[in-house]
């Protein structure tokens, strides 16, 4: 597997980016410092280090919510199901920066 991969698949998998250990989390949102494992450093020590993942986020999840609704507008004008719409458009702004 290259090494890429492997990478990406252990934060999937909520693990160790080096040595793939699954005790970097004390709690489901709170990461340790470091791996208790192989002591690799998980926190840089700057309290706005997560800023541009959260706006990333933020910016993704928005233009899901945009382009679906679009697309709905789109493929089903003149006669939009508007109540679906909105409600389905509720359940993607709560579930898209989850699942990001």
């Amino acid at each position: 597997m290259r090494p890429q991969i492997e990478i990406l698949t252990r934060a999937l998998r909520r693990r160790c980016p080096a040595c793939g250990d699954r005790r970097i989390f004390r709690s489901w949102l709170h990461h340790r410092d470091s791996c208790p494992g192989c002591e690799i450093r998980l926190d840089r020590g700057e309290h706005d280090f997560f800023i541009g993942a959260y706006t990333i986020n933020l910016i993704v999840a928005e233009l899901l919510v945009v382009v679906g609704g679009v697309v709905v507008l789109w493929l089903r004008w003149p006669d939009v199901p508007w109540d679906g719409l909105m409600y389905g458009l509720a359940v993607l702004m709560v579930l898209a920066p989850i699942a990001l």
